[in-house]
Order: C-alpha cells, then structure tokens, then sequence
C-alpha cells in the first residue's frame, strides 16, 4: 500500500508496544494518541518592553490509549492483561505511534517512537455496558520519528 496521503480515518492509526522482543498491536482501541510538551523558561526582564519572553526548556511526551477489554482473545496484541503486568513490573516498554493496514505498516508513512513507562492504568465496568481501559505512557528519553520502509 502506498503512503497515506491527505484525510484519513483515525482507526489506521495505532500504537503498537515492544517489551523486548517484537512490536505487538495495542488490540480493540477506540481511541489513542501522542502529548508533546515543552517546559517554557520565563526569561522576562525589564528589558522586555512589557513583553513575556520564555525559552524552550525539557521536552516531554506522552502516548495514551482507551480500549475494549477482552479476555483469553487468544492473540499476542497487547491488551489489558498484558498493559497490567508491564505496569505491576515498571517494565520499559517501546512505543510507536504508527499508521497500519489490519496490523502492517503502511510503506512511507511517519511512525513517532520512544521508550517509556505505563504511569496510569485503569478499568471500569459499568452495569450492562462493555468493560473498558484507559493508559498512560510516559517516555523515558527522546521520541523519534522515522519512515517505514
């Protein structure tokens, strides 16, 4: 498949987690995405005219997921049992951010990548309603952005 090009459905995009061995898909999202943050520096002085005048300080991100969660689904996708054992063992895990077609890379497009850590992880279960989980990645160092190839 060629490289995504213009408008396009938010369900081609997924994240995808690699604890040490190959990058599996976070199974049964219905939503995901990426939180870039800088530290600005306030550098104001009576030299600034009136002015705010900051300075761009640490750089910060975040991935976050919601999902369905589904037991004994039988796959090696990550969902809830395995996004909660990573969390129980402060596993650093890797991140992409990717574009896919049921899974697969899609050739040309953009993945943003980064180490990181599970910092919040909940369930909820309301009365007659699907049981769900929400998670938060924070990165332990610089997200990349990378082309598939």
């Amino acid at each position: 498949m060629a490289a995504t090009t213009g408008f396009f459905n938010g369900s081609l995009l997924s994240l995808f987690i690699n604890d040490g061995g190959t990058y599996e898909k976070m199974a049964f999202l219905t939503s995901k995405g990426m939180d870039l943050s800088t530290n600005m520096i306030d550098v104001t002085s009576d030299d600034s005219a009136g002015w705010a005048v900051a300075l761009a300080g640490l750089k910060s991100a975040k991935f976050s997921a919601e999902g369905i969660v589904v037991w004994d689904e039988g796959s090696s996708d990550q969902n809830w049992d395995q996004l909660y054992a990573g969390y129980d063992a402060g596993t650093k895990f890797t991140i992409r951010f990717n574009s896919h077609v049921s899974g697969t890379p899609i050739v040309g497009d953009y993945y943003y990548q980064a180490d990181c850590r599970i910092d919040s992880l909940s369930e909820a279960a309301p009365m007659y309603d699907k049981v769900t989980f929400s998670c938060s990645f924070t990165i332990t160092g610089a997200v990349t952005r990378v082309i598939n190839s």
